[in-house]
């Protein structure tokens, strides 16, 4: 008797598991790679760096200053990095 009621809750055991595990949303977090540009204000230098890691980067690290106080020079190089890559343009000050 006691042999049924072991094989049946371990049964029971075995299926609530699977069910479980089964349900389960498998997450993935994206894995970012990415280069900083620093030490140049000009955003031709930024493109072109871009156009060289574009096909193996996800992030941009900006860590040029000079360039974080012109807004326009900044949208234009965060754009430019979007449209190829991410959504991922980060300041490093």
């Amino acid at each position: 008797m006691f042999s049924i009621v072991l094989i049946v809750v371990l049964f029971v055991s075995i299926i609530a598991t699977v069910e479980w595990w089964l349900s389960e949303e498998i997450s993935t977090s994206e894995f970012y790679v990415g280069v900083e540009f620093a030490y140049s204000d000009n955003v031709d230098d930024l493109k072109a760096l871009v156009d060289k890691v574009k096909d193996y980067t996800n992030l941009l690290v900006l860590g040029a200053v000079q360039m974080s106080f012109n807004q326009n020079a900044l949208t234009a190089s965060c754009d430019y990095h979007v449209q190829f890559r991410s959504n991922t343009c980060g300041l490093d000050c």
